[in-house]
């Protein structure tokens, strides 16, 4: 009888307790450790057009926000250059063309706007509630990687699963990751490689996409990407190598890392 009164102490306890216990998920990010999230994807462009929406609605479509926040689209050659960041064909490909210190800026206003969205969902208030006189509390900062977090990211292994299918190919390193030569598609019948969307090829463990390649990664130190990208050769990369910037590049994007304080 004691037994059965400790199991079911148990089970009660764990089901009072244990859903108080579950801590809130960023959106968009999986657990690296306690306090620290990071993006499954690079930041994509139709993540980064909802910076720029919101910007021109609540800034002014003139103002000195708004204008900041544009990525700079003539990285690109016609035809993506007109319509890389704003065709919705491309909507879930890295958004390229833009500096560090918009990707800072990037990272303050997505904190501000998932600690909104957080305040919301903890006083059940509905999502047209005015929170302009709200001190919200804050309880993610949203910020590019150091070089280390960067690195702990970028050495976790595959699944056997994922090995798995990546031996049944002929190729390993085209069925891994977007470098150059690996991702061949067609743009308006002229054979070029670009950027592929955000979740393409396999995953790792933690379920991160394209860690290596697609596009270089910025981290906290300006001027420094990580990863390599589709303009840079898989046999020139390694996870110790530094990939070099003064300004926006075709090549270079970012995703983010999240502390929950």
């Amino acid at each position: 009888m004691k037994t059965i009164l400790y199991f079911c102490f148990i089970i009660i306890s764990f089901n009072i307790y244990g859903h108080k216990e579950k801590q809130f998920v960023p959106p968009g990010t999986v657990k690296l450790n306690e306090s620290l999230y990071v993006d499954k994807t690079e930041v994509s462009n139709i993540s980064y057009k909802e910076y720029i929406y919101w910007n021109k609605k609540f800034k002014g479509e003139n103002s000195p926000e708004y204008l900041f926040c544009l990525p700079d689209t003539t990285v690109w050659e016609e035809p993506l250059r007109s319509i890389y960041l704003w065709h919705p064909a491309y909507e879930e490909y890295p958004v390229v063309g833009i500096s560090y210190e918009q990707a800072v800026d990037y990272c303050k206003w997505r904190s501000d706007r998932v600690n909104e969205l957080f305040y919301l969902k903890e006083n059940k208030l509905s999502k047209n509630t005015d929170l302009s006189n709200v001190d919200i509390p804050q309880k993610v900062i949203f910020r590019l990687p150091t070089k280390a977090e960067w690195q702990i990211i970028a050495v976790v292994n595959y699944s056997k699963k994922s090995i798995n299918k990546l031996n049944s190919k002929k190729s390993g390193s085209r069925a891994r990751c977007n470098f150059a030569g690996n991702n061949i598609e067609d743009i308006n019948s002229d054979k070029c490689q670009i950027t592929c969307p955000v979740k393409s090829y396999v995953p790792n463990l933690l379920g991160i996409y394209c860690i290596d390649g697609n596009v270089a990664e910025m981290i906290d130190e300006k001027g420094i990407a990580k990863g390599g990208s589709w303009k840079h050769k898989e046999e020139e990369y390694n996870v110790d190598k530094d990939y070099c910037y003064t300004k926006p590049e075709v090549w270079l994007g970012f995703r983010c890392v999240c502390e929950v304080l």
